[in-house]
C-alpha cells in the first residue's frame, strides 16, 4: 500500500521548483526507508518523481544547478512532514481502536 501524504504550501521550494507530494510504501509487516517525491518545474508537474532516502534525508536524484541546491534543503523538512503524518495516522489508529495498545 502507498501513502500520499500532500506538500503543497508545507515545503519551501525555490528556483521554480516545488514540491506537490510524497509517496510512502506503508507495509504492516516491514519498513521500506524510500519514498517518491512528486514535483513541479515551472508550475509543470514532473512525470517521474525523485527517489527520497528516509533514514539518510537525501535524495537519490539529482537536478541541475540552484535547484539541486533546494532539493538537498528540503529532504529533512520532507522526511519531518512523513513521520509527523505517519505518527498522526498511527495515533488515530490507537484511538478508533483499530490498533490495540
Amino acid at each position: 500500500m502507498v501513502q500520499k501524504i500532500p506538500l503543497k504550501g508545507r515545503i519551501q521550494g525555490g528556483a521554480s521548483l516545488r514540491f506537490l507530494s510524497v509517496e510512502v510504501p506503508v507495509e504492516p509487516d516491514r519498513i521500506i526507508p524510500f519514498a517518491l517525491v512528486r514535483y513541479s518545474i515551472e508550475d509543470a508537474p514532473q512525470e517521474k518523481g525523485l527517489r527520497l532516502d528516509l533514514d539518510k534525508c537525501t535524495f537519490a536524484d539529482h537536478l541541475e544547478g540552484e535547484r539541486e541546491r533546494v532539493l538537498q534543503n528540503a529532504g529533512k523538512q520532507i522526511v519531518q512532514v512523513v513521520a509527523q503524518e505517519l505518527r498522526h495516522q498511527f495515533f488515530e489508529a490507537i484511538r478508533s481502536g483499530a490498533i490495540k495498545e
